[in-house]
């Protein structure tokens, strides 16, 4: 084949083209945003990243990271949030491969010199709507309001309280709201789920929320899916997600650790009231004959042993004097926390579930006559543990020292009689209304 020689327009049109590929493959790149908390370094999961203009680009994952895909020389300006953090932005140029950002949790803040502490800020509050409760999760704070004369408690069950015509209301992490939708049926509470996703427990199902394209959208789903594949999952660590099989009406419970790659289940701690459990087991002692025999017969077809279905065929559970124990699980950091009150004991475990050692403690029995409420927390922001106490209807907060399980310094919560108190970015949130007053429920938070 004989070669034709190239003309001169054409080598100049061959090098134009070349010269503007240059300039467009150097105009456009990829860059890896790793987002961190700006004091564990640890990454910071499901942070929004957005243009400064508001464009929502998407969020980071489990590892903290953004990949960003960008076009032009003179760089882009990105906002980066997460709730429970301070907003930051930051600068992506061509050339750039990976850029590292630190989110300062929205509690660090500089010492308060003023003398006199500030009032409680008000976070929601409305003219026709109560805060019910609240819970803070991975995009932002969520709200259930409803109207007041439409609250009413069920009969047929005790102490359950049950909420009509609730709207959800979601708060960003500016506690700006940004989206509400009225709930579509009755409901009884407000679930965080162990990757911060938000589900409204109903009377007969359960709703899981989704926020996208500035709406919030509801799901439905079976209760007993929710009961068995979600509620017991609370923390994920190492790949595994923690829980426990946890049941009100039994006085033992063990912590678990599931790995969804294998499906397999095992167990790191079992937790007991040994007191308890043998008056629910000595029942079968003061059985009769004929019921003895029902027992064996359960536990034959069941594995179940007949103690244990003789505690609950006599309604030990239901007894003045039963009371199931109270351990939670927390993750702080690469730690396994477990707070056995029954016991006493704070108990250790590594990432691998392996136990570190056993921290014993003594504040649920009291301190300086303020009563344990029967509940510590944690703020997921920062993985703090906060003991609550109260004493004439006043509330104090109280870090405890995961290393030696002492309390740090009281924090007294201004409200009296607070409701639905919680603990994030460092701050104290709790829904209150002033005695005697046409005030609505308000949503309040305080600085820890």
């Amino acid at each position: 084949m004989q070669l034709v020689p190239m003309g001169n327009a054409a080598r100049l049109v061959m090098l134009i083209c070349m010269v503007l590929g240059a300039r467009l493959a150097q105009g456009q790149g990829i860059v890896e945003i790793a987002v961190v908390d700006s004091i564990s370094k640890e990454p910071v999961e499901l942070a929004e990243v957005s243009m400064e203009a508001g464009q929502v680009l998407g969020r980071t994952d489990t590892g903290g990271v953004f990949v960003y895909r960008f076009s032009g020389s003179t760089g882009s300006r990105l906002v980066i949030r997460r709730f429970g953090y301070l907003p930051s932005s930051t600068v992506v140029r061509s050339g750039t491969a990976r850029l590292l950002v630190e989110l300062v949790p929205d509690g660090i803040v500089l010492p308060d010199y003023a003398a006199k502490r500030s009032a409680p800020e008000v976070i929601f509050q409305s003219d026709t709507l109560h805060a019910a409760m609240f819970e803070p999760g991975a995009d932002g704070l969520w709200v259930l309001a409803y109207a007041h004369p439409r609250m009413w408690r069920d009969q047929a069950r005790a102490g359950v309280v049950i909420y009509r015509d609730v709207v959800l209301v979601l708060m960003d992490t500016l506690l700006n709201e940004v989206a509400r939708k009225p709930v579509p049926g009755e409901c009884t509470g407000l679930h965080i789920g162990r990757k911060g996703e938000a589900y409204v427990l109903g009377t007969d199902r359960v709703w899981s929320v989704m926020y996208t394209d500035d709406r919030i959208t509801f799901k439905t789903m079976v209760s007993a899916i929710f009961e068995e594949a979600l509620r017991p999952w609370t923390d994920s660590l190492a790949g595994h997600w923690l829980g426990s099989d946890f049941d009100p009406t039994y006085p033992g419970f063990d912590h678990l650790a599931y790995e969804p790659v294998s499906d397999i289940v095992s167990i790191f701690c079992s937790v007991q009231d040994t007191f308890v459990m043998e008056l629910f087991r000595s029942q079968y002692k003061y059985m009769s004959g004929h019921d003895k025999v029902v027992a064996m017969d359960a536990a034959l077809r069941t594995g179940t042993d007949r103690e244990t279905w003789a505690g609950y065929m006599t309604g030990f559970h239901n007894d003045l004097y039963f009371k199931a124990p109270y351990a939670p699980s927390f993750v702080r950091n690469d730690t396994i926390l477990v707070f056995d009150h029954t016991a006493g004991q704070l108990r250790r475990f590594t990432a691998r579930r392996e136990p570190i050692d056993i921290i014993p403690f003594a504040y649920h029995k009291g301190r300086s006559g303020r009563a344990w409420a029967g509940r510590v927390m944690r703020d997921r922001s920062n993985g703090d543990v906060y003991a609550l106490f109260e004493q004439d209807g006043r509330n104090w907060l109280c870090a405890i020292d995961p290393g030696t399980g002492e309390l740090g310094p009281k924090r007294m919560l201004d409200g009296k009689w607070p409701e639905q108190v919680r603990v994030h970015g460092g701050h104290a949130y709790y829904t209150h209304r002033p005695f005697e007053s046409v005030q609505k429920r308000t949503l309040y938070r305080e600085r820890l």
